[in-house]
């Protein structure tokens, strides 16, 4: 399941969205994944709370930064992975 809703769990546009990224979000998201599923979340920033809320919930969580391109400036995109195994 790949979520990328607003810019992510630290920076929302619409306080509406932040829902998805809290526990009870989370809990909704997790009962709708086989035990196979991966979840991917994109986010236009590091998010550490929300990486930890992940790890309290799931077995393997993995952030993967996606390199910015010549000439950009700013913190790198990052895709965060979590699955029950």
């Amino acid at each position: 399941m790949c979520l990328d809703i607003d810019n992510g769990p630290d920076w929302t546009v619409t306080d509406d969205n932040r829902g998805v990224y809290e526990p009870d979000g989370l809990a909704a998201i997790e009962g709708a994944l086989t035990d196979r599923a991966v979840l991917s979340v994109w986010s236009a920033t590091r998010a550490p709370d929300f990486v930890q809320r992940l790890i309290s919930k799931f077995a393997e969580v993995k952030t993967l930064e996606i390199p910015m391109l010549p000439g950009r400036r700013g913190d790198p995109d990052v895709v965060i992975l979590a699955s029950r195994a």
